[in-house]
C-alpha cells in the first residue's frame, strides 16, 4: 500500500483475511547471547476475530520466530451471592400485613465479568487480579473502623472464584465474613453498572478509579466497608466530590441471636449507594 522508507523500511500493506492496514518494518531479534536475526516485525490485526498479533518472521528463511496476540479480554470471575433482596427475600412484600418471615433462599454461584462491560470496560476485577477489589468497588472489612482495609481482602480459590461457607442459623456474622465482603462487592458493581445505564456515568460524576477518558475524575472508586466497628444497627454513606472516593459504612445488627448482617441486605446497600448518586448529582447541578 505504501513505499518502504527509512532505514527500517516501514510500510503499509493490506491482505485478503487481514482487516485494516499491515504495518510492517525491519528489527533485530536476539536468538542468544551471540547471535541475531534480521526479521520482519508485522502488526496485524484479524478480520474473522478482531484480535491483533505481533509476528517477528525471519528475512531470510520466512519462519514465524515470534507470535504473540496482542488483544486482552475482560475475564470472567465467579461470586456466591444472594441475588435477590436478600437471605429471606421479602420485595415487594405481602399485600396485607403478616408476622411470617419467608423462608431462606439458596446463593447462587453467578460467573460475569461484569454486569455490563460499556459501564465497567475492565471488568469488576481487573485482569490478573483475585480480590474483592477492582475499578469501581474496593469491598473488605473494617472491624476496627480506622477507614483502612482489613488485609488480606477475599482471595478467589480456585482463582477469580469467590465461594465462602455461610451458615446464617448458627454463626455469628463475624464468621462468615469472606462472604459478607463478596455480597457486598457483588451488590456494589452491580448497582454502579444499572446507574451507568441510566446516566450516572464518568462524566457525571460517577464513581470510578479509572474514567477511561470519558470526563469526570477518577481515582474514587467506592470504600465500601463489611462489618464496620463504628457502629451497629445501621450503615450509611460519606460521599465527597468527585475525584475522592465515597465510603460505604456497613454494620451488624444486633436484635437477633445469632446477629444479622446489614451487607446481604441489598435494599441496604442500595439505598446507602443512593445517597452517593444523589450528592453527586446535587453537586454536579451547583457546579
Amino acid at each position: 500500500k505504501s513505499a518502504a522508507t527509512g532505514a527500517e523500511q516501514r510500510q503499509q500493506l493490506q491482505a485478503p483475511g487481514l482487516k485494516g492496514d499491515v504495518d510492517a518494518w525491519l528489527t533485530w531479534l536476539p536468538m542468544n547471547a551471540g547471535a541475531l536475526r534480521l526479521c520482519w516485525d508485522v502488526i496485524l490485526t484479524s478480520r474473522t476475530r478482531g484480535e491483533m498479533f505481533r509476528i517477528l518472521v525471519d528475512v531470510q528463511t520466512g519462519e514465524v520466530l515470534l507470535r504473540r496476540c496482542l488483544t486482552d479480554y475482560i475475564s470472567d470471575a465467579s461470586y456466591r451471592v444472594f441475588t435477590s433482596d436478600s437471605p429471606s427475600p421479602f420485595s415487594p412484600g405481602y399485600p396485607t400485613p403478616v408476622t411470617n418471615q419467608p423462608p431462606l433462599v439458596a446463593r447462587t454461584l453467578v460467573t460475569l465479568p461484569a454486569l455490563d462491560t460499556n459501564a465497567s470496560p475492565a471488568g469488576w476485577i481487573n485482569d490478573g487480579g483475585n480480590e474483592t477489589r477492582g475499578n469501581n468497588v474496593d469491598a473488605h472489612t473494617d472491624w476496627n473502623a480506622d477507614d483502612s482495609p482489613d488485609l488480606p481482602r477475599p482471595q478467589g480459590s480456585p482463582f477469580r472464584v469467590f465461594d465462602f461457607p455461610m451458615d446464617l442459623a448458627t454463626q455469628d456474622p463475624t464468621n462468615y465474613s469472606q462472604a459478607a465482603v463478596v455480597q457486598l462487592f457483588y451488590l456494589c458493581n452491580w448497582y454502579h453498572d444499572k446507574l451507568y445505564q441510566l446516566g450516572f456515568t464518568e462524566a457525571a460524576g460517577n464513581f470510578q478509579s479509572n474514567n477511561f477518558a470519558r470526563g469526570g475524575l477518577g481515582n474514587d472508586a467506592v470504600q465500601a466497608d463489611a462489618q464496620d466497628g463504628s457502629g451497629t444497627d445501621n450503615a450509611n454513606f460519606s460521599t465527597p466530590p468527585d475525584g475522592s472516593p465515597g465510603r460505604m459504612q456497613m454494620y451488624i445488627f444486633t436484635g437477633m441471636s445469632p446477629r444479622r448482617d446489614g451487607d446481604l441486605d441489598a435494599e441496604i446497600v442500595l439505598h446507602e449507594h443512593t445517597h452517593g448518586l444523589s450528592w453527586r448529582l446535587d453537586r454536579k447541578s451547583v457546579v
